[in-house]
């Protein structure tokens, strides 16, 4: 008798009907500019399925599309401002369903200029540091038709940080209890800039009333009380 290859029960012979599914836009996290009516953004990958295609369908939190049945897909989806989640799934003749999803930010509007950075110290016209002043960086930009803002705080050496404003034109604010306010729109050059100023105490008289105005005022009262205690 020869030897031969063993011989297996049939039944126990197994097909790998697994469903490969690969995207490679959008990634993970990724962030969109979109400035297109109505937004939308493209996805694409590609898929193994042994037992054929029946239907790729993408899938946003706005709406969905029909990607056909190739094992190379690439179709546009709607979306909508903020965070979102895309999922892809690929069906096969069968029945047999996989899914793969990828969350996004979508931002309407043409991609944003770079950031920048502001830094320096707070001083009162002695140049003594004033601590807990809030800074304010307000840029000429919006993001999603929204004011873009980015706020600060002085610590107890007079000094503060700003990171991540967005442009270099920017309206910069800063205000204490007791001071003046400062407000000055400047355009910087540099990604990262260095700024100091002062803020003068605020003025204990109201507006429109200066020294010499309530001094005036107080002397005609004495007068008049002087005068009415003589004729009384």
């Amino acid at each position: 008798m020869c030897a031969g290859l063993p011989v297996g029960d049939p039944g126990s012979i197994t097909h790998n009907d697994e469903i490969i599914l690969n995207i490679s836009t959008p990634i993970v996290g990724e962030m969109f500019w979109i400035d297109v009516v109505p937004p939308h953004i493209m996805v694409v990958g590609n898929t193994s399925v042994p037992r054929g295609i029946k239907s790729i369908r993408v899938k946003s939190d706005t709406g969905s599309t029909d990607c056909g049945n190739q094992t190379a897909f690439f179709c546009e989806v709607p979306v909508s401002p903020g965070n979102s989640t895309i999922a892809v799934i690929v069906t096969d003749v069968s029945g047999k369903m996989t899914a793969e999803t990828r969350n996004i930010t979508v931002h309407i509007g043409l991609p944003p200029p770079d950031t920048i950075s502001l830094w320096g110290k707070i001083t009162d016209p002695q140049e003594r540091l004033l601590a807990n002043v809030s800074v304010r960086a307000e840029s000429s930009l919006t993001l999603d038709n929204k004011p873009f803002v980015v706020y600060a705080q002085t610590g107890s050496d007079g000094t503060y940080l700003i990171k991540g404003a967005l442009g270099y034109r920017q309206k910069i604010s800063a205000d204490k209890e007791g001071y003046e306010s400062f407000v000055k729109e400047i355009v910087f050059e540099n990604e990262t800039n260095e700024l100091d100023f002062e803020l003068g105490p605020r003025s204990i008289f109201s507006p429109g009333f200066d020294i010499p105005l309530c001094l005036t005022a107080l002397f005609s009262v004495l007068c008049i009380v002087y005068c009415r205690r003589r004729t009384g």
